[in-house]
Order: C-alpha cells, then sequence, then structure tokens
C-alpha cells in the first residue's frame, strides 16, 4: 500500500509567488524526486484562499506537497538518507518559511479532472471527524461536485529551522469541481458547504489549488 505525505508550506515573506513557486518547481523538486522509494509527487499551487474559519486565524498556506512513497520503511530510508535528512531541509529555508508535514490515510481518489480545492481541517472538539468529513462530502455533491476525497491525517511533523502550523489538521479534505467558478460559488456563505464547514471546524481554509503533476 502507498505511503502518502501531504505537506502545507508558506513562502518566505520576501519572495513573490512567482519566485517560490520556480525554486519549488525546480531545484527542490529534484532533490525530491531524487529520494528513494517515490512512486508519485505532486505539487498543489494555491491560487487563492475561498474560505477561512475563524478569519483572523486559520491555516496559512501557499502550498500542499502531495508525495507518495511505496511503502512506510522506504519513506524512513528516505527521510534518513543525505537528500532526506540534509539536502532538502537547507534548500527549504532558501524559499519556505513553514513547512507542515502530515501523514495521511486517503478515502477516495488521489486524483480527478476539474479544478481542485484543498480544505485542511481542525475538528471542532467533541465532534466526530469520520462524521464531519461525510457531512462534507454531502455537501459538496449537493453543489455538484464532480469528486470529493478524505485524507485522515495519523500523524503530523514540524521542521525544527522552520515555522510551523500552531494547529495541527485532522484532515485534507479535497473536491473537485467543474470550474474555478463552480468552485468558487460553493464556498458563497449561506451555501451547505460553507455552513457545514461553520458548524464543524475549529480550523478551516479552503484553497483553490492549480496541481502540477511533478512524477
Amino acid at each position: 500500500m502507498m505511503l502518502k505525505r501531504m505537506t502545507l508550506l508558506a513562502k518566505r515573506e520576501d519572495l513573490d509567488r512567482a519566485a517560490f513557486r520556480l525554486h519549488w518547481a525546480g531545484n527542490h523538486a529534484q532533490l525530491a524526486l531524487s529520494l528513494p522509494g517515490v512512486c508519485k509527487y505532486v505539487q498543489n499551487r494555491v491560487n487563492e484562499e475561498l474560505l477561512t474559519i475563524p478569519e483572523a486565524r486559520a491555516f496559512s498556506v501557499d502550498g500542499i506537497v502531495e508525495l507518495y512513497f511505496t511503502d512506510a520503511e522506504t519513506m524512513k530510508v528516505a527521510q534518513a538518507s543525505e537528500t532526506g535528512a540534509v539536502s532538502i531541509p537547507d534548500d527549504e529555508l532558501l524559499f519556505l518559511k513553514g513547512w507542515s508535514l502530515n501523514i495521511v490515510e486517503t478515502v477516495g481518489p488521489h486524483d480527478h479532472g476539474g479544478t481542485k480545492v484543498m480544505i485542511p481541517i481542525k475538528v471542532r472538539g467533541g465532534l466526530d471527524a469520520d462524521e464531519v468529513t461525510e457531512k462534507l462530502s454531502s455537501a459538496s455533491k449537493a453543489l455538484s461536485s464532480l469528486e470529493t476525497s478524505v485524507n485522515e491525517v495519523t500523524s503530523s511533523h514540524s521542521r525544527p529551522r522552520l515555522w510551523s502550523e500552531p494547529v495541527a489538521p485532522d484532515a485534507i479534505f479535497v473536491c473537485w469541481f467543474k470550474s474555478p467558478a463552480a468552485a468558487k460559488e460553493a464556498f458563497y456563505p449561506g451555501t451547505d458547504l460553507h455552513n457545514a464547514l461553520i458548524e464543524t471546524a475549529e480550523v478551516a481554509s479552503a484553497y483553490l489549488c492549480d496541481p502540477l503533476v511533478i512524477k
């Protein structure tokens, strides 16, 4: 079974979006591809934030990595390699302010056509995470989403030299829509999806993403 890592990235404040993406897709991507056991690699570039809960204290994300390994043991070997332990962390300092790694188990497809929206969510205390993600899936489909996927977070990690999100997500919910306009409309105040997030999330951000498939 493939093991999937989803990392929330925040760019350095002195870099504009273009410079951040150029470095991420260039030198950094080549380093990641050289890790043993990498079988799939997608860079989800954030184009727009569609919703934040609460407005003053949500996630701060400029990109979300989806990095797949053949299995957990191979990932451990990759992390312990010189590239994983030294070269990649050193390179991150050149373009990142923040790095928050989440190991996930995915329910649903990894990919689908259409416009992609990714929603890291910290569920309100006392609520069941599975019930919340089912509610989000139902709300998305009621708004004609093409497909949904739930990435349940099993563990979260930080980098010693980089900032990390103060609140780790319980899940990263993904939905695909037929167009950017349809995706934006799904998060307007009063929609089923907007209301479901307001009711269930302690912290959440919905990001309209432009996926770049590296491998």
